[in-house]
């Protein structure tokens, strides 16, 4: 278009004349070009309206009518010319870019080139001929400077350069790890959690958790890739923590979650006691202790010798715990010392002070009658406790019957017809305090027919007892009669036990021999003695 363009005819003859006639799209009958009578027609400056136009030329000479040439068409070309420019873009990593031209002219071509920079050389991307240039998964290496050479019947036009930005979604190459120290912490920086990440637009927000994970809050300014904890206490133990990192192409990316272990060092609040007992005892030591992970090892030291280690084994128990248990104690314990290794991991061990075990020797008891087991009131005994080692000093407590016997405290213990019954004594050492309770020994009746009565002689008081077999009550009169057969005294009497007593009192008496009649509730005599009163 615009540039000039000429239509020639030759002809053999002798030509007279020559008038060109064109053909056009809105009249398509041919006319007469006015002016147009040589063999040649130009038209100095086509336009893109005459593209398509048909010409012919008529050729007159000394035939009557002209001789009409073929017809030739004009084709006016476009000139390339871009009106829509590529614009730049911006995508993440993986999608898509599309650059995209609009152009007019005739025959047009594309082809889109690459180069580092707009500055830089371009070359070709193959297979990229459309106006529409896509490029799929794009990688940071797809960054850079694209154009279009739009070609043409005319010539080819070179587009403006734009760029392609690829930004990097977040990722996170190094998490954060749980972190652990013990307690005190000197300095003012007790623990790091760290991330590390790459992406465009990159930003962190570091949270914490102080419910197990549960939930998360923000901490306010810890926006770097280091979170930096001060003031550590015990009640931050098992907070959590994480990052969330967002960039151009990430809204919001957690990461991993770490761990705060604020672990407490040892600390024994309750020594273990010295102890003093009795061999054949049971015996603990305990120790109470906070911290962390907390762990017992329980030690003896034998007659000033290094500590060792304690086993669950022969008189120990618990040997691992926070209490350690002797049982059946013996005096070659004596003068053991113990002490507890108290460990908490990491934070180290601690030892306890040291307890002395004081075993004292358990005395023997052992309990016998000094003559008779089966007495009558005729004949008196008593109970005798033989402790061994005899080095006391000791205390007596005597039970008869399972029942103290309340302020008596003697040994040996005298006893009578009125204390038939089983026996036992505890002997205690005073010092020591250790004590040990004899066998039972019951004393029992010994049968007999005989009535005894005592004191005899008398003053005129005295008692008079009858052998009843069992024990079971029963009911007696004793009547009492003077040298010449006359009854001074009788009284029926309730008895229950086997030598029951009957009291007598007869100190208005006068001095003799007197006879004593025992007769039981139906009248019948059962027994006979005398008594002496003297004054």
């Amino acid at each position: 278009a615009g540039a000039a363009a000429s239509f020639t005819v030759t002809s053999t003859g002798t030509p007279t004349g020559y008038q060109w006639q064109v053909s056009t799209i809105a009249a398509p009958a041919f006319a007469d070009i006015a002016g147009a009578t040589s063999a040649t027609y130009t038209i100095p400056a086509t336009t893109a309206a005459q593209n398509g136009n048909q010409y012919r030329v008529i050729v007159f000479s000394c035939t009557p009518t002209g001789i009409t040439s073929s017809a030739a068409t004009l084709t006016v070309n476009t000139p390339v010319s871009i009106g829509t420019q590529p614009a730049a873009s911006t995508v993440c990593s993986g999608a898509t870019a599309t650059f995209s031209v609009a152009a007019t002219g005739t025959a047009l071509t594309y082809q889109w080139q690459y180069a580092a920079t707009c500055a830089g050389t371009f070359t070709n991307l193959a297979g990229q001929t459309a106006a529409t240039l896509s490029l799929t998964n794009v990688t940071t290496a797809n960054a850079g400077a694209y154009r279009v050479i739009v070609g043409g019947a005319c010539g080819p036009v070179t587009s403006s350069c734009v760029l392609l930005t690829v930004n990097v979604p977040v990722t996170i190459s190094t998490q954060p790890v749980d972190f652990s120290i013990c307690l005190p912490v000197t300095g003012t920086v007790n623990g790091t959690f760290t991330v590390a990440a790459a992406g465009t637009g990159l930003t962190y927000q570091w949270q914490q958790s102080t419910d197990g994970g549960t939930n998360f809050a923000n901490i306010t300014g810890a926006t770097a890739a280091t979170l930096t904890l001060t003031n550590l206490t015990a009640t931050m133990n098992g907070y959590k923590y994480r990052v969330v990192l967002s960039g151009t192409c990430t809204p919001s990316l957690n990461s991993a979650v770490a761990t705060l272990t604020v672990n407490t060092p040892v600390n024994i609040s309750a020594q273990p006691q010295n102890k003093r007992i009795c061999s054949g005892d049971n015996a603990t030591f305990a120790v109470t202790a906070t911290g962390s992970t907390i762990t017992y090892q329980w030690q003896v030291s034998v007659n000033g010798g290094p500590y060792v280690n304690v086993t669950n084994a022969g008189i120990y128990s618990g040997a691992t715990t926070n209490t350690l248990t002797l049982t059946s104690v013996t005096t070659l314990n004596n003068g053991y010392k113990y002490r507890v290794v108290v460990s908490g991991v990491p934070c180290g061990a601690v030892n306890s002070a040291e307890a002395t075990l004081t075993v004292n020797q358990t005395p023997t008891v052992e309990l016998a009658l000094q003559s008779y087991a089966n007495i009558t009131p005729a004949i008196r005994t008593g109970l005798f406790p033989v402790v061994s080692p005899a080095v006391g000093p000791y205390t007596y407590a005597w039970y008869k019957n399972g029942n103290l016997l309340n302020g008596v405290g003697t040994s040996p213990l005298p006893v009578s017809v009125d204390d038939f019954g089983t026996y036992t004594v505890m002997a205690t050492n005073t010092v020591t305090g250790c004590f040990d309770v004899s066998d039972a020994v019951t004393l029992s009746d010994l049968a007999s027919d005989a009535l005894f009565v005592y004191p005899n002689p008398s003053s005129g008081k005295f008692e008079v007892r009858y052998y009843n077999r069992g024990g079971a009550a029963h009911t007696r009169t004793l009547s009492i009669y003077d040298s010449k057969g006359a009854q001074v005294f009788k009284q029926q009497y309730t008895l229950t036990g086997v030598y029951a007593k009957m009291a007598v009192n007869m100190v208005g008496a006068g001095a003799g021999v007197y006879f004593i009649d025992l007769t039981d509730a139906a009248g019948k005599r059962i027994a006979t003695g005398k008594v002496v009163i003297r004054r």
